[in-house]
C-alpha cells in the first residue's frame, strides 16, 4: 500500500497507530472557531462520493485531505484504521487520520484521542507503532502540547525521541525541528539554534528554520549567511529555493543592507523578480506544502509593508498575511504568521485596539517565552512611536513589560516606553521610566546608554518642576567614574562637554543651539596630535549627541560650522573647543 504524503518539509504531521479499542472509541473532531467544517452538498463532496464508490477506504481518505475535507478524510482514515491487517497499513491511515484531526480539532481533542492509545507494548495489536509513548504518537502529542502553549513539556516529549531515533528515519528531521520550536518558544534560542545548526547544511526545511530563529533573535547577517548557499541552490525544489529567496530579503531589510546583496545569485536577481517566482510557485503548484505556502505568503507580506516603520503597510500586505494564516498548520507556522499580521496592523492607523488583541490571545498566551513574541511587540511599540502615535505606543510597551519579566530587551522597551510619556507631557512618569532605564543599563554595563538615561531623567524632572530630584540626578551624572565636564559658549549659548576617557566616551549638550544657517550644520571635531579627525555633525536647537572616535586618543575636540552632510577637513574659524 502507498504511504500517504503527509510528511512537510516544515515541522510535519505526525504519524501513528491506533489500538483496535481505540479505533471503535476515537473521539470525533470537534467544531471550534477557526475549524473548516466539511461541505456536505458542495462540488468536491460530490466528486468524492463518486470516488469512494470504486476506492478504498484509504484512498478515499488520502485524496479528500488532500483536496481540503479534513472530517470525510478523518472518517475515512478511522475506517480504514478498523480494518488495517499489518502495522504499515494501520500507521499509513493514522497518518491520515491524525492531519484531518490536527485540522478540525483543538489539541485538547488530540490530546484526548492519543490518550486512547494503549499505554502498553503487550496489549497492542501492532506493537511497534500503536502505544501511547512511541516516537510517531509522543511526535504528535509534542505538537499538540506546544499548540496549547505548553513548550516546555513538548520539549520534554521530544528530547528522548530526538535521541532514540537513527538519523535515516524519516521522523528524525520534522521531530528534531519541532524540538528547535519548543525550546525556542520557551526562551531557550541557543539550545534551539545548537540542535538545527549541525543538520541544517544537509536538510533545507531545517536551513529555513534556522534562518526563522536567527531573525527572531535579532541575527539578520547571520540568517542571510545561513540562506546563500539554500537560495543560490539550483537543484533545490523551487518554492524551497524562493522561500529562502524571500527569506534574505527580509534578513537584508532588518540588517539595513541593499536586498539585492542578498539576493545575489537567486533567479531573477532583484527582490521584484523573485516575489514573481514566489507568487507563481504559491498560486500555480500543487504540490507547495501547506507551511511552505504559508511562510512565502508571509514574507511577501513582510516585505511589502515600507521600510520606515512610521509608514502605514498597503491592505494587500494585511491580506496576504491573513491568507498565510489561513494556509499554515505546524504551531510553528501559525506563529510567525500571526507575529506578521500584528506587525502589519499594528503600524496601520486606527488598528492598535486589533493588533493588541492579537497579541494577548493568539501570541502572549500561547508563546509567551518566545523572541519572535517579544520582538513583534517590541517592534510594535517603537513603530507607533515613530508614527508619533505615543498613546499605542506606551500601550504595546505597557503589554511587553508585563508579559516579559527579565527580558534581553527590556531596556530598549523601557526607553520607548519613556520617550512616549515624555511626548504625552507626563514628566514624571517619563523621568520614572528614563532612570529605569538607566538602572538597566548600568547592570549591562552600558555606560553610554546610562549617561543618556540620567540626562532625559533630569530633563523631564525639571519639566515636571520637580527641581531636587532632577538636582540629584544630575549629581549622579557628574559623579560617574572618571567623568570631566567641560562648559561651551556657542554663539553665546551654554553648552555642556561630558568625556570619560576611562569609558572612551564624549558626549556634547546643547538646550537651544543657535541655526547655523541655510544649508549649513555643527560639526564635531578630534584632535590627534593636532590632525583633525571628522566626527558628528548636527543642526541647531536641542542638541544630545555622542562622539563616535576615539576619545581616548584626543587632546582637543572642537566645534565649527560646515557645509550640510559634514566635511573632511574643518572650516575655520572655529565655533568652539575644549582640550580634553
Amino acid at each position: 500500500m502507498k504511504r500517504c504524503a503527509v510528511f512537510l518539509p516544515l515541522f510535519a504531521l505526525c504519524a501513528a497507530c491506533l489500538p483496535a479499542a481505540a479505533q471503535t472509541n476515537a473521539p470525533q473532531p470537534e467544531a471550534t472557531a477557526d475549524a473548516t467544517p466539511a461541505p456536505v452538498a458542495d462540488v468536491a463532496a460530490i466528486q468524492h462520493s463518486a470516488f469512494s464508490i470504486q476506492h478504498s477506504p484509504p484512498a478515499i481518505a488520502e485524496a479528500a485531505l488532500r483536496d481540503g475535507l479534513p472530517s470525510l478524510a478523518f472518517s475515512e482514515a478511522t475506517n480504514a484504521l478498523a480494518s488495517a491487517e499489518s502495522p504499515e497499513a494501520a500507521r499509513h491511515a493514522f497518518e491520515v487520520a491524525a492531519a484531518a484531526l490536527e485540522r478540525t480539532a483543538p489539541p485538547e481533542t488530540v490530546l484526548a484521542w492519543l490518550d486512547t492509545l494503549s499505554p502498553d507494548e503487550k496489549d497492542s495489536r501492532h506493537s511497534s507503532l500503536v502505544t501511547r509513548h512511541s516516537p510517531p504518537a509522543a511526535w504528535f502529542r509534542a505538537r499538540a502540547l506546544s499548540a496549547l502553549g505548553r513548550h516546555a513539556e513538548a520539549a520534554a516529549v521530544l528530547a528522548p525521541v530526538r535521541s532514540s531515533l537513527p538519523a535515516d528515519d524519516e521522523l528524525a528531521g520534522p521531530v528534531l525541528r519541532d524540538l528547535a520550536f519548543a525550546l525556542l518558544s520557551d526562551g531557550r534560542p541557543a539550545e534551539a539554534a545548537a540542535a538545527l545548526e549541525p543538520v541544517a547544511a544537509g536538510d533545507p526545511a531545517a536551513t529555513l528554520d534556522l534562518a526563522r530563529l536567527l531573525l527572531s533573535t535579532g541575527e539578520p547577517e547571520r540568517a542571510g549567511a545561513v540562506l546563500a548557499p539554500l537560495a543560490a541552490d539550483t537543484n533545490a525544489p523551487p518554492a524551497v529555493a524562493a522561500t529562502a529567496a524571500l527569506l534574505r530579503l527580509r534578513a537584508a531589510r532588518d540588517a539595513g543592507t541593499k536586498p539585492t546583496e542578498h539576493a545575489e545569485g537567486t533567479e531573477g536577481g532583484t527582490p521584484a523578480d523573485i516575489q514573481h517566482s514566489a507568487f507563481s510557485i504559491q498560486h500555480f503548484e500543487a504540490d507547495v506544502p501547506a507551511d511552505l505556502r504559508a511562510l512565502i505568503l508571509a514574507s511577501r507580506a513582510a516585505l511589502l509593508a515600507p521600510a520606515d516603520p512610521a509608514t502605514a503597510p498597503p491592505e494587500e500586505a494585511l491580506a496576504l498575511a491573513r491568507d498565510s494564516l489561513a494556509a499554515a498548520e505546524s504551531p510553528a507556522a501559525r506563529l510567525d504568521c500571526k507575529c506578521t499580521i500584528l506587525a502589519l496592523l499594528a503600524r496601520t492607523p486606527g488598528r492598535a485596539a486589533e493588533a493588541l488583541g492579537i497579541a494577548r490571545t493568539n501570541l502572549v498566551a500561547v508563546a509567551p517565552r518566545a523572541p519572535a513574541v517579544r520582538a513583534a511587540l517590541r517592534n510594535a511599540a517603537a513603530a507607533n512611536l515613530a508614527a508619533g502615535r505615543a498613546e499605542d505606543a506606551l500601550s504595546f510597551g505597557d503589554l511587553f513589560l508585563a508579559s516579559f519579566a527579565d527580558a534581553p530587551d527590556e531596556a530598549a522597551v523601557v526607553a520607548v516606553r519613556a520617550q512616549a510619556l515624555a511626548a504625552l507631557d507626563r514628566h514624571g512618569e517619563a523621568s520614572a521610566a528614563y532612570l529605569r532605564a538607566a538602572e538597566l543599563a548600568a547592570a549591562a554595563d552600558d555606560e553610554t546608554s546610562r549617561l543618556e538615561a540620567l540626562y532625559d531623567a533630569a530633563s523631564e524632572q525639571r519639566l515636571a518642576g520637580l527641581a531636587r530630584q532632577a538636582s540629584a540626578t544630575l549629581e549622579r551624572l557628574l559623579a560617574a567614574a572618571d567623568l570631566s565636564v567641560q562648559r561651551l559658549e556657542v554663539q553665546g549659548q551654554p553648552t555642556t562637554l561630558l568625556f570619560s576617557e576611562q569609558e572612551d566616551a564624549a558626549l556634547f549638550l546643547a538646550g537651544d543651539l543657535p541655526d547655523p544657517g541655510a544649508d549649513r550644520e555643527y560639526q564635531l571635531w578630534l584632535l590627534e596630535d593636532g590632525t583633525p579627525i571628522p566626527d558628528a555633525h548636527f543642526g541647531g536647537g536641542e542638541v544630545r549627541v555622542w562622539l563616535s572616535g576615539d576619545v581616548s586618543r584626543a587632546g582637543t575636540i572642537a566645534l565649527t560650522i560646515e557645509p550640510s552632510g559634514g566635511s573632511t577637513t574643518p572650516t575655520f574659524p572655529l565655533v568652539a573647543a575644549a582640550d580634553i
